[in-house]
């Protein structure tokens, strides 16, 4: 993936070239609205074997105590001619706090 080629074209994105991550925030979605990100970047396909195409994993943390994130849509697009697939995996987390009478 050459960085250089960066296009952020949907949303306030930030690129960290150090972690090589692209971070969008949204401080609050009021209900029943959605918002939508998007980059480009150019891929080097020189000697790549199939298996070893460059995997760009979405991350998605809602923090909130009542609400939650109803779904999320991903949008790719074949990279000449080599196959375009996406695999989910969802996992959900929980902090559970207890404090103890002093």
């Amino acid at each position: 993936v050459n960085s250089k080629t960066l296009n952020i074209t949907h949303g306030q994105g930030a690129f960290d070239d150090l972690k090589r991550v692209i971070r969008w925030n949204v401080k609050e979605l009021p209900v029943g609205n959605s918002t939508f990100f998007g980059a480009e970047v150019e891929v080097c396909l020189g000697n790549i074997l199939i298996d070893e195409m460059p995997k760009f994993p979405v991350l998605l943390r809602c923090h909130s105590s009542a609400d939650t994130v109803s779904s999320v849509e991903v949008d790719l697009k074949q990279i000449e001619g080599s196959p375009a697939t996406i695999t989910a995996q969802t996992n959900s987390s929980f902090r559970l706090l207890h404090r103890l009478p002093s």
